[in-house]
């Protein structure tokens, strides 16, 4: 069956109304919604038209893994739909301008700003990561900034579960494809932070030949301290990217403890994995069991 055209005043599982796009520019593009049930605002993104295909257990599998999420910067997931031959993830509504509508309007991110960011974002990967699930699509549109006073933002990463099975938009800049999720996650990060301080990715440097790996990381000369975080994350080796807690506490440094929750992102594995595993209470309806 083909699926129905998204619009407003669709009716997703006889329960989440389409209201209007949400108007991030995304490949897969969110919907302002709202809860017939709960009486609520929600988010309601179409994921992939997937369900009589080979892919679709895959895709239900990962946006269910995401609804198991809790932590401060990931967006929660609330439900998971399936209708019309469309996989279709129901989450939080989030405040805020995807970051890279910020640069567009503001100019670059000084150093430590985009420090205090991306350790937010590498403590949310970190929680995801510990609990298995890896993001695949981190790009500065699913990182929605909120100011909330003049040297602290409110940073949530969206988009989670939200990759369609074989697609390839992860990142900024593409990785070379033979990583391992988690390794492409923090890839993604380094191109991320590459563009909050340069204002564009590094997709157009080359990497420079002659080290074992086949080349070196693009440099970001705006990036002051916050400079070798980034080359690190943007190694053409991935066995050589730090990991998300690593990331979490050297941007941490870097920001000098402006991290909204630098415990937390500096935990040991053990405190990552409750935090990883904490169910969200907020939604009374659990995402169906898996298929």
């Amino acid at each position: 069956m083909r699926a129905a055209a998204a619009q407003p005043g669709r009716l997703i599982d006889g329960r989440y109304r389409l209201q209007q796009p949400g108007g991030r520019g995304l490949p897969d593009q969110p919907w302002q919604g709202w809860d017939e049930l709960l009486r609520r605002p929600v988010e309601v993104t179409e994921i992939a038209a997937v369900s009589a295909s080979p892919d679709a257990p895959q895709a239900r599998r990962a946006a269910r893994a995401a609804a198991r999420l809790s932590h401060p910067a990931i967006a929660r997931v609330f439900d998971v739909a399936e209708q019309d031959g469309s996989v279709w993830i129901i989450t939080e509504p989030v405040p805020g301008r995807p970051l890279d509508q910020v640069i567009a309007e503001s100019g670059p991110l000084p150093p430590a700003r985009a420090a205090r960011l991306g350790c937010d974002l590498a403590g949310a990967l970190a929680a995801a990561h510990t609990a298995g699930v890896a993001h695949g699509a981190l790009t500065p549109s699913q990182v929605l900034v909120s100011p909330e006073r003049a040297d602290q933002d409110r940073v949530v990463l969206a988009g989670f579960g939200a990759l369609v099975p074989g697609s390839s938009r992860s990142g900024t800049v593409p990785d070379d494809g033979a990583a391992a999720p988690p390794a492409a996650d923090m890839h993604a990060l380094g191109a991320v932070l590459f563009t909050a301080v340069e204002g564009s990715g590094p997709s157009g440097r080359r990497a420079a030949p002659g080290s074992p790996s086949g080349g070196t990381p693009p440099r970001a000369p705006s990036a002051g301290p916050l400079g070798p975080v980034i080359s690190a994350l943007l190694d053409p080796d991935p066995a050589r990217r730090p990991g998300a807690a690593d990331a979490a506490r050297r941007l941490d440094a870097v920001a000098a403890g402006g991290c909204r929750s630098p415990a937390a992102l500096a935990a040991s594995p053990a405190a990552i994995a409750a935090l990883a595993g904490e169910a969200g209470t907020a939604s009374a309806a659990s995402p169906r069991s898996e298929e």
